[in-house]
């Protein structure tokens, strides 16, 4: 590691120490629907499921599978650090919930969307756009890829804890060691006027493997205050706090459709398979 990459590495150990992520909004949410704002938060990379979540559910099946609606603000979404953020539209299937976790299947249970509803929409709106044409080829798919209408296969089938919130659920600068934190940003850090626009915790699995979401920003483009994001990445580190600097770190390009891509980097790191 160069000079610089150290440098860096230091200051961003400070910077995390008061970094939140880049949570657009601090509030969690309280709607009637935990079960599911838990299953999208988990998914989809820089979805927090805050107060202003919007959850309308299209259709349930006889073994209690649950096809929704999502509409929220996302890191993933917008391309200016510390903005207001931007809102994403999903539609997402959720296998079933017990009152603990929600149970879905991972990287097939959504399709994402950027939003085009405007500002508040009712749970009418959104149950009318997305009856629109334009979206029955994804939910069909949707619905094939999650066995609607047959019986749950628990071997493609995870869990996730319930919560208001995925701040709430892992607290990011606990569960991984802020050096670990720091020397994932410098392992990517291209150019020393690039630093991190955020540091943002996705989902675990069952052995305690945690992958995080980041993104790096140019703070020599300057625009109205804002900073552009440059960079995407996840990272997966192990119960120690360590990940594999070759494999344990992915680009992630596409912020639109990279559930493909996020399969086979779990694949590649043994998610969800014993130690």
């Amino acid at each position: 590691m160069g000079k610089h990459r150290i440098g860096i590495a230091v200051l961003l150990i400070l910077a995390l120490a008061a970094l939140t992520g880049c949570d657009p909004s601090s509030s969690s949410y309280e709607g009637p629907h935990r079960d599911l704002n838990s299953e999208a938060t988990n998914s989809m990379l820089g979805v927090y499921g805050e107060f202003f979540a919007q959850i309308a559910v299209v259709e349930e099946d006889e073994y209690g599978r649950v096809l929704y609606l999502y509409r929220g603000e996302s890191t993933a979404a917008d391309d200016t650090v510390y903005g207001e953020g931007a809102h994403i539209f999903a539609i997402l299937v959720a296998q079933g919930s017990d009152g603990k976790y929600v149970y879905y299947y991972p990287d097939v249970n959504f399709a994402l969307y950027e939003d085009a509803l405007g500002s508040m929409p009712t749970e009418e709106d959104m149950l009318a756009y997305a009856g629109d044409t334009a979206f029955a080829t994804d939910i069909l798919q949707l619905k094939r890829q999650n066995d609607w209408g047959r019986p749950m296969d628990n071997n493609k089938c995870v869990r996730a804890r319930i919560s208001k919130l995925n701040r709430d659920l892992k607290n990011d600068l606990e569960l991984v060691p802020e050096q670990a934190q720091a020397d994932a940003y410098a392992q990517v850090a291209p150019r020393e006027d690039y630093s991190l626009g955020c540091f943002d915790y996705l989902t675990s699995d069952d052995y305690d493997r945690h992958i995080f979401f980041f993104r790096v920003r140019d703070v020599s483009e300057e625009d109205a205050g804002a900073t552009a994001y440059k960079e995407s990445y996840v990272v997966l580190f192990h119960k120690d706090g360590s990940f594999d600097p070759e494999k344990g770190i992915m680009e992630i390009t596409d912020l639109w459709d990279y559930q493909d891509d996020l399969k086979a980097f779990k694949e590649r790191n043994g998610w969800n398979t014993p130690v």
